[in-house]
């Protein structure tokens, strides 16, 4: 790991490590493309064969069962799991903070206005798993959106050479309270949450760190009937 000291760098130096550099292969972008079209219209099938020609992975089973989970968290390092619980305890209690009420003002005799925040519906979360496993966005996902009150929260993470999810992340699912998980990742994963498919149901906002893996050409998705969801990448904000 390379480390950097502020002191020691100037004003140039400190802007070239600050700045996020990001540019799409146009080649990513088709293949992109025909993923959404390929989920869209095949649905699972098109989910396997993508994991079978991206991850090398075959997968019938596409949601990840309460036994999966269980035993998930015994496969976890026993150290590990007191410092999931630990960062979940911190990010918990700074995203709890947030939920403050509003008070009512009364502009008129009989008219009161307020703001008034309400949870999304349905959102899916997409945790990557490629090079490295990544708990902490469950944890950073996961929270604010069952703080938030959402009806329901969906992950989709891509299985390992075992076929099954990692079980870092399955573990930080259980300790935030999430048992919707399926074995489906990178674009196939989005579109599938985009569009619904036969296992993996439609969502209302798609959040997590995958801006490669966004369907968007100049801003803009290909064509998805009314309704589809809205995302944020590549740092998502809380679910209100």
């Amino acid at each position: 790991m390379r480390q950097y000291r502020s002191d020691q760098l100037d004003d140039s130096q400190l802007d070239a490590l600050c700045t996020r550099t990001w540019t799409r292969d146009p080649s990513l972008t088709a293949t992109v493309e025909e993923v959404c079209r390929e989920v869209k219209t095949r649905g699972d099938e098109a989910l396997r064969e993508y994991g079978r020609r991206f991850d090398r992975i075959s997968v019938e089973a596409l949601t990840v069962t309460a036994g999966e989970i269980e035993a998930a968290c015994s496969q976890v390092p026993a150290g590990l799991i007191p410092l999931i619980e630990r960062a979940a305890r911190n990010i918990r209690a700074f995203h709890a903070s947030q939920r403050t009420g509003e008070s009512r003002i009364e502009t008129e005799a009989g008219i009161q206005v307020w703001r008034e925040y309400r949870p999304i519906e349905v959102v899916g979360l997409y945790v990557p798993a490629g090079t490295a496993p990544l708990p902490s966005t469950v944890l950073m996902l996961g929270i604010p959106a069952v703080l938030a009150g959402c009806g329901r929260i969906l992950i989709c993470s891509p299985p390992k050479a075992d076929g099954g999810v990692d079980p870092a992340v399955l573990a930080a699912a259980s300790i935030v309270g999430i048992s919707e998980i399926y074995k489906v990742g990178g674009a196939q994963a989005i579109a599938a949450m985009a569009y619904g498919t036969q296992s993996i149901s439609k969502v209302d906002k798609i959040f997590g760190p995958a801006i490669d893996l966004l369907p968007k050409r100049n801003g803009r998705w290909p064509p998805i009937p009314p309704g589809r969801p809205s995302t944020c990448w590549p740092d998502p904000p809380s679910c209100w």
